[in-house]
Parts: C-alpha cells; sequence; structure tokens
C-alpha cells in the first residue's frame, strides 16, 4: 500500500504531465524534421499522390477480393492453382534448359531409324 500511494501521491501528480508534455514535444520535434521544408521540397505532392495510389489500390483489392469469406476463399483457391501452374511450368523450362542436350527428346533423332 505504501508503494501505490506514494504513486498517486500530489508530488508524482505534478511532475507527470510534464513529462508526457516533453515526450509530446519530442514526438512532434521529430516530425517536423522529417517533414521540414528543406526535406520536402517539391516532392510532398507526388510523395503523397503515390501514398494514395497504393492506398487506393489496397483498398480496391480489399473490397473486391478479402471483405466477403467467399471471395477470400475463392481468391485463396485461385492463387493456389494458378502459382502450381506457374512454378511447375517454370521448374520444367529450367530443368530443360540445364539438360539440354542430354534428354531423351534432343537426342532421339540420332537413335530412331528412318522408317521404310
Amino acid at each position: 500500500m505504501a508503494l501505490a500511494s506514494t504513486m498517486y501521491s500530489p508530488r508524482c501528480r505534478k511532475g507527470a504531465p510534464g513529462r508526457v508534455r516533453r515526450r509530446r514535444q519530442e514526438k512532434m520535434a521529430l516530425a517536423s524534421s522529417m517533414y521540414s521544408p528543406r526535406c520536402r521540397k517539391g516532392a510532398p505532392g507526388r510523395v503523397r499522390r503515390r501514398r494514395q495510389e497504393k492506398m487506393a489500390l489496397a483498398s480496391s483489392m480489399y473490397r473486391l477480393l478479402f471483405r466477403r469469406t467467399s471471395t477470400f476463399a475463392l481468391t485463396i483457391v485461385v492463387g493456389a492453382v494458378v502459382f502450381e501452374r506457374v512454378f511447375d511450368q517454370g521448374a520444367d523450362a529450367l530443368f530443360e534448359h540445364l539438360n539440354r542436350g542430354k534428354l531423351w527428346k534432343h537426342i532421339k533423332h540420332k537413335y530412331e531409324q528412318p522408317e521404310e
């Protein structure tokens, strides 16, 4: 109980707003230095527009694909099927490129005899 009474004594409460105010002022100073006129000369409009475009893209994707559970599940299933196809074809193409001239379909013309 002694600890709790010292935490809420008038002395401690009196000092708290100063610390909070100081911390808030430090945050504001840091934020104002990041966005000072020297740092953002000519760029704030472009930067803001890019952020807004990214946010617009993300919000439209959310509205179209992820908002309802049914469309979210469908998006995952379609994405998995497409990823599987692309990954399989890419792996096959890489394998054939690395083993060019060693696979049967590349050398069978040397060993097959023409039919009469």
